[in-house]
């Protein structure tokens, strides 16, 4: 009986079986990213972000380095996917360059690795203001480029501005507890613009009472 039993719990079909599932293998690959300023000459000694682009749960990794003094910055084993690397240099304008690029998967050959060339011009910046929609203050929301990182903080009108943009195509995210996030895509379509984005009132989530937000 016992090896008649022992037989039907591995004969195929079963239910064990039937749970085991194969798992996808997340590549992942060194990307070197080269630095120039506007007339190709390597850019020594800044600071280099690399962000995974954020997933539907809001989660995106994040990878820094500097330049050598070939202005080249190496990342090791970047997950596959798109990501954002971006430089900011010098105050307001300042000096600022930026792209996207996807790390390829299974179907690229393993030992490729990804190079991705920055270019440095005058920065942009960009003016917004959050409200909310229950007429509470609007100081203090964040609003934060989504590739960049560069952040900051709304003033009493609820305004800000965000400087240290390279041209290219960017999501502002505000974002404050208890209300729901906003996502603006914009684009800096040339160096040294002062883009100005619409109003835009965050919704109240109505949170429960007894998560401690004081909200009323």
């Amino acid at each position: 009986m016992f090896l008649f039993a022992a037989a039907l719990a591995c004969a195929p079909g079963c239910s064990a079986s039937r749970s085991t599932a194969p798992h996808a293998v997340l590549v992942k690959r060194d990307v070197t990213v080269l630095l120039t300023d506007s007339l190709g000459v390597p850019a020594a000694g800044l600071f280099v972000r690399a962000t995974a682009l954020p997933d539907s749960g809001g989660f995106g990794a994040l990878s820094t380095g500097s330049t050598d003094d070939a202005g080249a910055v190496r990342f090791a084993a970047l997950s596959e996917g798109t990501w954002a690397f971006a430089c900011a240099s010098g105050v307001a304008p300042g000096r600022a360059a930026g792209s996207t690029a996807v790390v390829p998967g299974a179907e690229r050959a393993a030992a490729e690795t990804l190079v991705v060339r920055l270019t440095l011009h005058t920065a942009s910046s960009v003016t917004t203001r959050r409200t909310l929609s229950d007429a509470a203050g609007p100081e203090g929301t964040f609003a934060q480029v989504v590739e960049t990182g560069a952040l900051a903080i709304t003033d009493a009108a609820g305004a800000c501005t965000i400087a240290g943009l390279p041209p290219g195509r960017w999501t502002l995210a505000a974002m404050r507890y208890g209300y729901a996030t906003h996502h603006a895509p914009f684009e800096v379509s040339s160096p040294g613009s002062a883009l100005v984005l619409p109003d835009v009132t965050l919704r109240w989530l109505a949170l429960p009472p007894d998560t401690g937000t004081g909200h009323h």
